[in-house]
Formats: structure tokens, C-alpha cells, sequence
């Protein structure tokens, strides 16, 4: 692996990193966030969940960047347009009922006035989803250009042994 694909991958995840620590540790913001904004970027997240559970590829897919980036909890990181859709057509033809899991805005936080860092949680049978969603405004538009998540299991919850 070269050195520089080495650094883009690592000042994304500082990107990735330092965006979950603003958003969770600060006040959600509006200073950056002209007239309109937080409630658009809280739709995205509603066509989000509206789309997973619908099981639709092309309008999920149609809420990121073209050179979007998720970094699901496994760590098979999916790039790009083409990428996260080829893993979520078989992602959700594989979906069972009730695995769908609506993600419930946490804070929503303007760093710049067309970058929005929105974290999110979701919960389903024995786990917690933390999700952190960079958003961009392109034009009039927000999407998705990143989302990294991790899961955790509920206290509650036996491990397996």
C-alpha cells in the first residue's frame, strides 16, 4: 500500500474522529447554518430511513456524494457511488423483517456553512447503533459524504461464549 493512500485513509478517519467528538461533546450549532439548513439535513435522515426501510437502493444511494464514504461497523470500508450501491443491493436483499432500524437524530452540528456533522443512534434487538453522518451542501442539496458507525451490545445483553 503507498504511502499517500496510507494518509488519506488515516486523515479520514481523524476527519471521522474529530467530527464524533464535536458532535457529541458540544452543542449543537446553528452559527454556520443558514435559514433552512438543519431542517434539510434532518431530511436526509428521514429519506434515509425511509429508503432502508423500503428496502431502496436507488433512492438510498441517491443521498450521498458521488465520492461518498461508510465505514460500517465490520470495517469494510465502501467508496464511492458505484461501491455502496453493488453492497446495499445485496445488503438489502438479504435484510430480514425488523432489521430495519431508523436512526434517531442525536445533534446536528455546522462546522462550516455547508458542512453539517450529524450523529445518530439506532437501536435493535440486543444492540445500539452510533452512527456519525458528514453531510455537504452541494448547490441547494445536502448529502452524505461520509458515515462511520460502530455498534455495541446493550448491557442487558448476555455475550456468547
Amino acid at each position: 500500500m503507498r504511502c499517500d493512500k496510507i494518509d488519506g485513509q488515516m486523515t479520514r478517519f481523524a476527519i471521522v474522529v474529530l467530527g464524533a467528538i464535536l458532535a457529541v461533546t458540544t452543542e449543537p450549532s446553528k452559527s454556520f447554518a443558514a435559514d433552512g439548513d438543519e431542517q434539510a439535513v434532518r431530511k436526509v435522515i428521514d429519506d434515509f430511513n425511509k429508503a432502508r426501510r423500503a428496502r431502496d437502493v436507488k433512492a438510498f444511494v441517491s443521498l450521498y456524494t458521488e465520492d461518498a464514504e461508510i465505514g460500517p461497523p465490520d470495517g469494510n470500508i465502501m467508496r464511492g457511488r458505484a461501491e455502496i450501491q453493488k453492497n446495499f443491493e445485496q445488503l438489502f436483499a438479504s435484510m430480514t423483517s425488523g432489521a430495519d432500524r431508523d436512526r434517531i437524530i442525536k445533534t446536528v452540528r455546522f462546522v462550516r456553512p455547508d458542512v453539517a456533522v450529524v450523529s445518530t443512534t439506532a437501536d435493535g434487538p440486543g444492540v445500539r447503533i452510533f452512527d456519525v453522518f458528514v453531510m455537504t451542501k452541494e448547490g441547494q442539496q445536502w448529502k452524505i459524504a461520509s458515515r462511520h458507525g460502530a455498534s455495541v451490545r446493550h448491557p442487558e445483553q448476555p455475550t456468547r461464549k
